[in-house]
């Protein structure tokens, strides 16, 4: 048996890579989506997991709220090589109002096209009812009666 030696680069995230270039790649990605998604409140520290279970929501301001999610979908349209998807599903996404065009319209074209940060951070977006309110998972978006109507923020 003979050993090598195999070289790692670890980017801020902790994402690992063998190739320095890709880890550079990826770093610019975080930083750009640390840009977008600081627009947004930050999600509460949540160690008993009431947060994902439905117990409050974060309010949006709508208009910065609209223009995060417009630069989100723009930066996975950057990213999305599959022109039908741009099409169909991420373009209308940015033209139409927020609650005419479900998220998950997006979300499946994310997690299947894009890095898994993205779909992280388009995950926020995917648990934001029309209101404005952002739950902890999506389910509580859907159906806001389920959950517990406490503003957190």
């Amino acid at each position: 048996m003979e050993a090598r030696t195999i070289t790692e680069y670890v980017a801020k995230d902790g994402a690992v890579f063998r190739d320095r270039n890709e880890c550079i790649l990826h770093e610019e990605l975080v930083d750009e989506l640390e840009v977008i998604m600081s627009k947004l409140p930050p999600k509460p520290d949540d160690p008993d997991c009431r947060f994902a279970n439905g117990h409050g929501y974060i309010q949006h301001d709508k208009e910065t709220f609209i223009e995060a999610k417009n630069d989100i979908l723009q930066l996975i349209l950057s990213l999305v090589n599959n022109e039908n998807i741009k099409k169909n599903w991420i373009t209308p996404t940015i033209e139409q109002k927020w609650g005419e065009c479900h998220p998950s319209w997006v979300s499946k074209a994310v997690s299947d096209c894009c890095p898994r940060i993205v779909n992280s951070a388009w995950r926020r977006f995917s648990c934001t009812d029309k209101e404005f309110r952002e739950w902890g998972q999506p389910y509580f978006a859907d159906n806001p009666d389920k959950g517990t109507l406490e503003r957190l923020n």
